[in-house]
C-alpha cells in the first residue's frame, strides 16, 4: 500500500514539511561556517553578498538574519526526523532506495493532471530534498505501526454495510489513464508535436523531451476517474485550449500555459462497473487500513516527540 495517502495528511504534514526557502537558509549557514567565498569583492574581512548603492551587505549579517527567522523551524524538522530515525534504528527498520523510488513514482502518478512536480512541491512548501526526507520518514513510521492497523472481521463488516448505502462507493466509475509531455520552449514543443504526428511512441518522446519529473516514467499520470477528467476538460476550455475526446489513443493539440507547452494523451480507458460484494468488502478493508495507518502514524509521532530528550541552544529554544 502506498505511503502517498499518509505522507501529506494535515497533522503529519505540518510536522514534517520544510520549505525550499528553509533549505536555502541552511545552505547559506553552511557557507558561512565553511568560510566559502561567493565571488564578490571582500568588504573588510568578510564576504559581501550584495551592495546597495555601494553599501555592502555582509554574509555574516545575512546568516544571522536567516538563522533568526528560519533556524528554529529547520531545527525542529531535523530533530523530528532524527527522532524517527533513531527509533527506526533501534527496531531494525530499514528503508531501501527502491522503496523510496517506488513512493516517488506513486507521488508523480497522483499529481493533478498537467501539474509539474515542481509546481506541486511549491504548493506544499517543500523542495525535492524535502519530499525525499518526508518519504523516508513516513516509510519509517508506516513500518513501525504496520502490525497495529489490521481491522477485525467485525469492523470490516460494519464498513461494508456503510458502503452499500452509498452507490458511488459501490460502483467504480469510468477511468482514464493519462500521459503528458511538458516543454518550456515553443520551438521544442513544435518538434515534439511533429514526432508524435509521425507516430513516434508517446512514452519514448516524453522520456527524451519532457521537462517534467514524470518524464522518468514516460509522462504517465496514472488512472483518473471520469469526474477528474471532466474537471480537466473544463480547465482546458477556460484557457481556450483545444479539447480532445476521452478515447483511447487520443492526443491533444499543443496547449500553451503560463509555464510552457503541454501535450496530453489518453493511453488507456477502463469502463466503469459495479463492484461485486467481494470487491466491496475488500474496498471496505482497504479504507479501514488507510484510516488506521494515518491515525497510528500520528499517534506514534506524538509519542516519539514526548519521549525524546531534546536540548536546544538558547537561541533556538523558542
Amino acid at each position: 500500500m502506498s505511503t502517498k495517502n499518509y505522507l501529506l495528511f494535515p497533522a503529519t504534514r505540518a510536522s514534517l514539511r520544510v520549505s525550499c526557502r528553509n533549505i536555502a537558509m541552511l545552505i547559506f549557514a553552511v557557507f558561512s561556517i565553511a568560510q566559502v567565498h561567493l565571488g564578490f569583492p571582500e568588504g573588510g574581512t568578510e564576504d559581501v553578498v550584495a551592495r546597495v548603492n555601494g553599501q555592502p551587505i555582509q554574509l555574516s549579517d545575512l546568516t544571522k538574519r536567516l538563522l533568526h527567522d528560519f533556524g528554529p523551524a529547520v531545527l525542529d524538522r531535523m530533530v523530528l526526523q532524527l527522532t524517527v530515525q533513531q527509533e527506526a534504528d533501534s527496531l531494525g527498520i530499514q528503508v531501501a532506495e527502491q522503496e523510496i523510488e517506488s513512493e516517488f513514482q506513486e507521488y508523480l502518478k497522483n499529481l493533478q493532471i498537467g501539474t509539474s512536480v515542481d509546481q506541486a512541491l511549491a504548493g506544499e512548501g517543500i523542495g525535492r530534498t524535502g519530499l525525499r526526507e518526508q518519504l523516508i520518514t513516513a516509510l519509517r513510521l508506516k513500518k513501525m505501526v504496520a502490525e497495529n492497523v489490521q481491522p477485525t472481521a467485525e469492523d470490516v463488516d460494519k464498513r461494508y454495510q456503510q458502503l452499500l448505502a452509498f452507490i458511488a462507493y459501490y460502483t467504480d466509475p469510468d477511468q482514464y489513464r493519462v500521459s503528458a509531455i511538458f516543454v518550456k520552449d515553443q520551438a521544442k514543443s513544435v518538434k515534439v508535436m511533429e514526432l508524435l504526428r509521425q507516430g513516434t511512441d508517446f512514452a519514448a518522446v516524453a522520456r527524451q523531451y519532457s521537462e517534467d519529473a514524470s518524464a522518468e516514467i514516460g509522462g504517465d499520470f496514472g488512472w483518473r476517474d471520469v469526474g477528474e477528467m471532466e474537471n480537466f476538460l473544463a480547465t482546458l476550455k477556460q484557457i481556450n485550449a483545444p479539447e480532445f475526446p476521452l478515447r483511447k489513443g487520443e492526443t491533444s493539440g499543443l496547449i500553451q500555459t503560463a509555464e510552457g507547452y503541454r501535450i496530453f494523451r489518453i493511453t488507456e480507458v477502463r469502463a466503469g462497473k459495479r463492484m461485486s460484494k467481494k470487491e466491496a468488502r475488500e474496498r471496505a478493508r482497504e479504507m479501514l487500513v488507510e484510516e488506521r495507518i494515518q491515525g497510528e502514524m500520528n499517534r506514534k509521532l506524538n509519542l516519539l516527540k514526548e519521549k525524546a530528550r531534546v536540548e536546544k541552544a538558547p537561541a533556538f529554544d523558542r
